[in-house]
């Protein structure tokens, strides 16, 4: 296993990609952040960032308290658990569930070409109050 940790102070842009492995970000700003995970979850808990891009494939996503300008995230046969986020939001999923504690208003649902197989490719964005 690796651990790694971010200096609190740091605030720029940071990139991380895994393969078998858990992403873990916890009480952090940045000015974008990209994430990339095969075969591993990815746990966001307290984020600000101004741009969050996500792609996952067979592994879960979870986010509370993502706060962002613009978040778009995707995944192939993975879930993807929307707690608390803010800002503008694209979700795209195939053979996984998008679900959130928050009403969620979903738009698509056109069938899209995957590789050799047929997907249903969702966007999602939380319903202002």
């Amino acid at each position: 296993m690796l651990e790694l940790s971010i200096l609190k102070n740091y605030r720029d842009r940071l990139t991380v990609h895994s393969v078998s492995g858990v992403i873990e970000l916890n009480d952090q700003i940045l000015s974008i952040l990209t994430i990339s995970s095969t075969s591993g979850n990815v746990d966001l808990d307290q984020v600000q960032t101004g741009s969050f891009k996500m792609k996952t494939t067979s592994g879960d996503f979870s986010a509370d308290g993502l706060l962002s300008e613009k978040s778009e995230l995707s995944s192939v046969s993975g879930d993807i658990k929307m707690l608390s986020i803010k800002g503008g939001l694209a979700v795209k999923t195939t053979s996984g569930k998008i679900s959130g504690k928050f009403p969620i208003r979903l738009s698509g649902g056109t069938p899209a070409k995957a590789g050799t197989r047929s997907a249903v490719m969702w966007e999602a964005s939380p319903i202002p109050p």
